[in-house]
C-alpha cells in the first residue's frame, strides 16, 4: 500500500467518496449542512486518530464548523431556498492511490452515514458533535438559546417560557468572550438591553427568535475572521472588508427593534439606540433632499439619480445601483427601475409626501 508522502488532494478525494456513497445509499443529494459536518468531523478525526492534517480550509460560522466553498471548485452548491442547500460533485472522479488516509476516510464514511445520514435527527446529532469542538463556550450556550427559540416559534406550550428563555439568554451572555471581541462590545450590550426588555414586555417567540438571530449572524461575520484554518489570505481579507457594512446594517437593525418593541423604554441603553435611530433617519432625509429628481421616461413616476457617494448611501439603505438585499428603512420602500433610461431607483414615500411637484 502506498504511503502518504505522495501529494494527494484528500479533501477532493473524501468529498467524492462521501457524495458517491451517500447517493448510492439514499438515492438523493446530500444537504450542505451534512456535507459540511462530514468534512469538518473527518478533519478532526484524521488529526486526532491518524496524526494527519488534510489542510482543510474551514472556519467557524453560523451553523458551526464549515468548509470554505470558494476553494472547492469541484463542489456544486444548489440553493433551493434560504434554508436548504444540496451538494453534488462536478467533473471527473479523482484519481488517487490507496493509503492509510484513504482507508481511514472510507471507514469514516461508513460510520458517519450509518450514524448521521438517516434524516433530520441525524443531522442535529452531527451538529451536536461539531459544536462539542467549538472554540468558545459562548457558541454552545447561544446555540441552546437559538434552538429553543426556533422550536418554540410554533407556539409550543411552556408554562414558564419567559423565565426559561431568560435563563438561557443570561447563560449565553455570561460566557460571551468580551476580551476577544472588544470591537463589538457595544453591539453585544445593545442587543442584550433590547432582548431583555422585549422579553419582559411579552414579545412573541418569533420576534425573540428574529432579534436573537440578527445578533448571531452579525457576530458570526466577526467569528469567521478570528477562527479559521488554511483559508487563503485574500478570502479572509474579503471577510474583513465586509465588516463595516455589516456593522452599519446591524446597528440600523437593533435600533429599529428598539423603536418597534420598546419606544418608551426607560433603559438608558435603549434610549440611546432610539436617539441614534433618529439621527440616522435625519441623515438619510438630508441625503435624499440633495438628490437629483427626474421623471422616469418609461413609467412617468418620480425617480432620483445618485449624486452622493454610493458608500454613504449604502451605509444607510440599499445600494442605489442594485436590487435591495437588506431591510429598507421603515418609512421607505425601494425597488429597481430597470426600465428607466436614467438607471435610477424609485422611492415610494409612505410617511411623507415630500417629493417634486
Amino acid at each position: 500500500m502506498a504511503g502518504t508522502k505522495c501529494k494527494q488532494d484528500y479533501t477532493r478525494i473524501a468529498s467524492f467518496m462521501f457524495l458517491e456513497e451517500y447517493g448510492h445509499r439514499y438515492g438523493r443529494e446530500v444537504s450542505g449542512v451534512l456535507f459540511n459536518k462530514f468534512l469538518t468531523l473527518l478533519n478532526v478525526g484524521l488529526k486526532e486518530q491518524q496524526g494527519f492534517d488534510m489542510k482543510l480550509a474551514h472556519c467557524w460560522y453560523r451553523w458551526g464548523d464549515v468548509v470554505v466553498g470558494q476553494v472547492l471548485p469541484y463542489i456544486n452548491w444548489t440553493h433551493s431556498d434560504l434554508n436548504m442547500t444540496s451538494v453534488s460533485f462536478i467533473g471527473d472522479p479523482p484519481s488517487y492511490k490507496e493509503d492509510r488516509v484513504t482507508d481511514f476516510i472510507g471507514a469514516f464514511i461508513e460510520t458517519f452515514i450509518s450514524r448521521y445520514g438517516g434524516g433530520k435527527e441525524g443531522v442535529e446529532m452531527a451538529i451536536d458533535e461539531v459544536y462539542s469542538n467549538a472554540p468558545l463556550d459562548f457558541q454552545r450556550d447561544y446555540r441552546m438559546l437559538r434552538e429553543f427559540l426556533k422550536i418554540s416559534k410554533v407556539n409550543m406550550p411552556y408554562s414558564n417560557r419567559r423565565e426559561y428563555i431568560g435563563s438561557l439568554f443570561d447563560k449565553a451572555m455570561s460566557s460571551f468572550p468580551d476580551a476577544k471581541f472588544k470591537q463589538i462590545a457595544k453591539h453585544k450590550n445593545d442587543f442584550a438591553a433590547v432582548f431583555r426588555e422585549v422579553l419582559a414586555n411579552g414579545a412573541s417567540n418569533e420576534d425573540l427568535f428574529d432579534i436573537a438571530e440578527d445578533f448571531w449572524f452579525f457576530f458570526c461575520y466577526h467569528l469567521r475572521v478570528k477562527y479559521n484554518e488554511n483559508v487563503r489570505r485574500d478570502i479572509v481579507s474579503q471577510w474583513r472588508e465586509k465588516l463595516p457594512l455589516e456593522t452599519s446594517r446591524y446597528e440600523a437593525s437593533i435600533q429599529n427593534y428598539a423603536h418597534q418593541f420598546c419606544p418608551d423604554s426607560s433603559n438608558p441603553a435603549v434610549q440611546k439606540l432610539l436617539r441614534e435611530r433618529e439621527i440616522r433617519l435625519e441623515e438619510l432625509d438630508g441625503l435624499l433632499d440633495g438628490l437629483e429628481w427626474r421623471r422616469c421616461p418609461a413609467t412617468r413616476s418620480w425617480c432620483w439619480t445618485p449624486t452622493y457617494c454610493a458608500t454613504r448611501i449604502s451605509s444607510i439603505g440599499p445600494n442605489p445601483n442594485t436590487t435591495a438585499r437588506c431591510a429598507p428603512p421603515s418609512f421607505l420602500t425601494w425597488s429597481s427601475s430597470g426600465r428607466c433610461s436614467t438607471t435610477a431607483v424609485r422611492i415610494t414615500w409612505t410617511r411623507s409626501s415630500r417629493r417634486p411637484t
